[in-house]
This record gives C-alpha cells, sequence and structure tokens, in this order.
C-alpha cells in the first residue's frame, strides 16, 4: 500500500490509496495490478463508498497485466526476495507526485467528491435491491 492520504470530500471524508492486490502467492509485478482506492463514508454515517480505479506510471517497468516478477533466470523469485521487491516499489511509489500517475490521483479524487447523495435515503435498500448493478466507466 502506497500514497495513503486522508481525504476531505463535499459528501464525507475517506481515505485513499494504491493497492495492488492478488488471490494467491504469485509475485506479480508492480504495475500489473495496480489500482488506487478511495474508502469514504458521507457526512451521516449512512453510506459507504468503495472506489477502485486502474492506474499506471511512466517510470514503472512496462508489464504485461498479470506480468510477474522473476529473478535473472526466469525464476520465481521467492518469498524473501518479493518481500524486498514489494517494499522497494513502495518507496518508489511515494516518492512519486500525485499528478504524475496516470489518471492523476487528483483527478480521481475530483471524481469521487463530485459524488451526490440527495434525497436518498439508504434504510431499505437491502430489502429493495433488484440485482441491477451499474458501472460507472
Amino acid at each position: 500500500m502506497s500514497h495513503a492520504r486522508y481525504l476531505d470530500f463535499s459528501w464525507g471524508s475517506g481515505v485513499g490509496f494504491l493497492v495492488q492486490y492478488a488471490q494467491d502467492s504469485s509475485a506479480y509485478a508492480v504495475g500489473s495490478r495496480l489500482d488506487y482506492e478511495i474508502q469514504g463514508i458521507n457526512a451521516l454515517n449512512n453510506i459507504a463508498v468503495s472506489a477502485h480505479f486502474d492506474v499506471t506510471h511512466p517510470d514503472l517497468p512496462p508489464t504485461e497485466k498479470d506480468g510477474m516478477m522473476t529473478d535473472d533466470r526466469g525464476k520465481d523469485l521467492g518469498e524473501e526476495a518479493y518481500s524486498r521487491y514489494l517494499r522497494q516499489m513502495e518507496k518508489f511509489l511515494d516518492g512519486k507526485q500525485e499528478n504524475t500517475f496516470r489518471p492523476p490521483l487528483e483527478f480521481i479524487q475530483q471524481r469521487v467528491n463530485s459524488l451526490r447523495f440527495e434525497n436518498v435515503d439508504p434504510a431499505d435498500w437491502g430489502s429493495k435491491f433488484s440485482g441491477k448493478t451499474i458501472a460507472i466507466e
């Protein structure tokens, strides 16, 4: 996790951070699955916001989606070496300005800030959910 910041929004507050998830122990290259995530809650503490955005950085080595880190011989790095690599990449990313990511992290924060929760009563959302979801690109 990198670039962790507390954020204030017009609708509430949250935290934003760069993260890369994996459901297995594979040595994924940082950048192959890099996301900027914002977790927040509105001012009334009754609506949670969870936003995820794919991001890149021009200084990261080019990697394919789900690209793997290997040693010089193309072999698996091993847990200790991969942990060292992740700590180095965390420091590397923390040293980068927010406006150097693509899209810029500030741009993402502005979009999340534009969310509006007016005339919304989430009290019975669970009982009325129709199964329809909307993805905003």
